[in-house]
């Protein structure tokens, strides 16, 4: 399955990137960038944010990230096997005052480990600062990237000529980089790498052959002073010298450093193309090396920093963990206790003020009412005759007349000429009763006549109708029938 990554080289005064497509057939370089960063305007995070938005590098590929050549440290130690395993852990007493890093800064991984005699072992170490690291996660996170792998330069670049030139695999080597303002060199036996250098040179121009003679000296005798360091004996004529520089830049500097060492010195070309089918430059090494680690971590040699820290944190006590989470546990469940205390503290003095509101309010509608039981139910009782009495004096007819406008309707068709007084008045659901008194005969049948044409009166009857002995006036009685009637 074909996978892209992405290698990012962050120098101190340059940043290139290269985009690696991983096919079954092999590599190819997709895309490269590169740009100087000497002014104190450069953005690092502006830079790798316009890969993405502004140069086609695919986001979604995994990224590898350098450390600065200049600060990683390199130093070769003497250990034992328990010392070694000590490293390996994470625990870095045994590096103090090894790095010009304070100790509580120092972020630390074995290179290489090899035998030199009985449990003793020739340990090479690489460091950072945890200042520095935390620097280039924060740089990624203001361009919205993450990065699982920061890498030492010259791992990368031993990888990117080990994929180009595969002798490197075998034997013993030397190689040496330029790098920026720097000579990084790195001896190395059966691919694996005892102990690297970096070293400050300043390059001479291209037309200055005497400095450039003083250079290839000065890379000679580097080269002997390491690899008798590392291999404790002088280097011979099997030894392969590989000088990372640009073809025509300093051609006389391979014969040069070879006639001095007397051993065969390579200028390698890359093997890695681009889509255009051009070979990408050594200036790409770095770039191409962290691409390289990043497609395949697992199965290339080097260093991550990131592994480092991880090692280094204390180791999880699980008996230890199960008591905090304990004591935590128990915390919040006796928190969440006194919350529901406390809640129903407050519901329960809520519901004394409505009760004490209630008792008020009711005192206040019925003051009449001296035995108060429970104030709820006798309000409602209350309101329940109320509305019943509202109900009696509101409408007994179909049409809905009160007995008010019942009693007006009556009042307004009463002749106004006539002595009418009414003695007794029954307004009942159905029917109206009027018994009284009037000066004659007639007037009742006026009046009977005048109630006929009220609406809601379905029949008027007038009975009883009688002299009064004792004043001479009429006597009669009414009755009224509000519903309809129909006759038998």
């Amino acid at each position: 399955m074909d996978k892209r990554c992405i290698g990012i080289d962050i120098g101190p005064a340059h940043l290139r990137a290269a985009q690696i497509l991983g096919t079954p057939d092999g590599f190819r370089v997709e895309k490269v960038f590169g740009t100087a960063t000497r002014r104190a305007s450069d953005s690092l995070g502006d830079i790798i944010r316009s890969l993405f938005d502004d140069h086609g590098f695919d986001r979604r590929a995994e990224v590898a990230v350098s450390m600065p050549h200049d600060a990683v440290f390199f130093r070769n130690i003497e250990t034992d096997a328990a010392g070694l395993e000590q490293l390996r852990r994470g625990d870095w007493t045994a590096l103090e005052n090894s790095f010009p890093i304070s100790s509580d800064e120092v972020v630390a991984q074995v290179c290489s480990a090899n035998r030199c005699g009985d449990d003793k072992y020739s340990v090479l170490t690489a460091a950072v600062s945890k200042t520095c690291l935390n620097e280039k996660q924060e740089m990624l996170g203001d361009a919205h990237i993450r990065s699982r792998l920061f890498e030492a330069p010259v791992f990368a670049f031993l990888l990117a000529l080990a994929v180009n030139n595969p002798r490197i695999r075998g034997g013993r080597s030397a190689v040496v980089y330029f790098y920026d303002a720097s000579l990084t060199l790195a001896v190395t036996a059966d691919n694996d790498v005892r102990m690297v250098r970096n070293i400050p040179i300043t390059m001479p121009s291209k037309g200055d052959a005497d400095l450039v003679q003083t250079l290839a000296q000065t890379i000679a005798s580097e080269i002997r002073i390491t690899w008798h360091k590392a291999f404790a004996e002088a280097i011979d004529g099997d030894a392969e010298v590989f000088l990372l520089i640009d073809l025509g830049e300093y051609d006389s500097l391979r014969p040069l450093v070879e006639s001095d060492l007397n051993c065969r010195v390579t200028i390698p070309t890359s093997s890695l193309r681009n889509l255009a089918g051009r070979q990408a430059g050594f200036s790409y090494y770095v770039a191409e090396g962290l691409a390289l680690r990043a497609l395949a971590p697992g199965q290339t040699k080097g260093v991550n920093f990131l592994d480092a820290v991880k090692a280094a944190a204390p180791p999880i006590d699980v008996k230890k963990e199960i008591v905090t989470y304990s004591v935590l546990a128990g915390a919040l469940i006796v928190l969440l206790i006194i919350g529901l205390f406390a809640q129903l503290w407050r519901l329960e003095g809520a519901y004394a003020d409505v009760k004490s509101r209630i008792h008020e309010t009711f005192a206040a509608a019925l003051p009449q009412e001296k035995n108060i039981v429970s104030p709820l139910a006798q309000m409602e009782q209350k309101l329940a005759s109320f509305r019943k009495d509202h109900q009696l004096g509101d409408s007994y007819s179909p049409a809905g007349a009160s007995p008010l406008q019942v009693l007006r309707a009556i009042s307004l068709a009463a002749p106004s000429q006539a002595s009418l007084e009414v003695d007794n008045l029954l307004i009942a659901d159905e029917s109206v009763r009027i018994v009284g008194t009037c000066d004659s005969f007639e007037s009742v049948y006026q009046w009977q006549r005048c109630l006929e044409q009220v609406d809601g009166f379905e029949r008027v009857e007038v009975k009883d109708v009688q002299r009064r002995t004792d004043s001479g006036l009429a006597q009669f009685t009414i009755l009224i029938s509000t519903r309809i009637w129909e006759p038998k």
